[in-house]
Parts: structure tokens; C-alpha cells; sequence
């Protein structure tokens, strides 16, 4: 359940969407997904070392994930599909993303620190982007 009493899987066992600030945390791990989607400012914490798998769609619209280290290295998100990967509006991210297959979609009041490997990455409207 998350911070807010909701099931953030109850589009699917496999299926993690956060809407309307909600929040979770994740202890530090590997995680399996067919798709994440945070919307309205919600919250994806992780505490620890964490790496999450999707194979569908992945989507942070106007939310984010929390790496409280914000050591890029700390929070790995590996995308098998061809699906775009989008950071929309007022995105805040620490990591990696690795989407071989994808195209990743930086739109409005981005900041990325970290990687991005993919087919094709694109930058619009105030994105900002810090690698090591």
C-alpha cells in the first residue's frame, strides 16, 4: 500500500501507478515490472541500491523517483520495450536509464543527473542534464 492507503497495483500484480502525490518506498532490490507510471506529483522512493526491470511502458509525468543519494549508479531502470520513455514536466531524476530498444522523451523543466543509453534520447523546453 502506499503513503496515501492506495493499491498501486491495482491496474495489475505487475503494473505500479502512483496518481495525486501518493508515495511508496522501495527497500533496495531488484524489482520487476510491465510497466511504471507516476502522475500529479507522486513520489517513488527507493532505500537502497535498487534496480527496476520494465517491459512495457515507463512514464514520470509531473513526478519522480527519489534516490536520496543521488548517486546515479544507486538507481538503475532497465527498459526492454520499444515504447517511448517519457520525463514530463517538472521531472527531477538521479540515474540511469538503459533503453536499447526505445526512444527516451525529456520534455519541460527536466533535470536528469546520470546515463541515458538508448535508440534515440531527445531534450525539449528547459532540461537540464548532468552527467559524471
Amino acid at each position: 500500500m502506499t503513503d496515501g492507503g492506495n493499491d498501486p497495483f491495482e491496474d495489475g500484480p505487475y503494473d505500479l501507478v502512483l496518481n495525486n502525490a501518493d508515495s511508496i518506498t522501495l527497500p533496495g532490490g531488484r524489482y520487476y515490472f510491465n510497466s511504471v507510471v507516476l502522475n500529479s506529483s507522486s513520489t517513488l522512493s527507493v532505500a537502497g541500491p535498487t534496480v527496476i526491470y520494465v517491459t512495457g511502458t515507463f512514464e514520470l509525468n509531473s513526478s519522480g523517483i527519489v534516490n536520496p543519494g543521488q548517486i546515479p549508479a544507486d538507481l538503475v531502470i532497465m527498459v526492454s520495450s520499444t515504447l517511448e520513455v517519457q520525463l514530463n514536466s517538472s521531472v527531477d531524476f538521479s540515474g540511469v536509464i538503459y533503453a536499447p530498444n526505445a526512444h527516451v522523451v525529456n520534455n519541460s523543466d527536466v533535470d536528469f543527473s546520470g546515463a541515458i543509453m538508448a535508440q534515440e534520447v531527445t531534450f525539449n523546453s528547459s532540461v537540464q542534464f548532468h552527467y559524471d
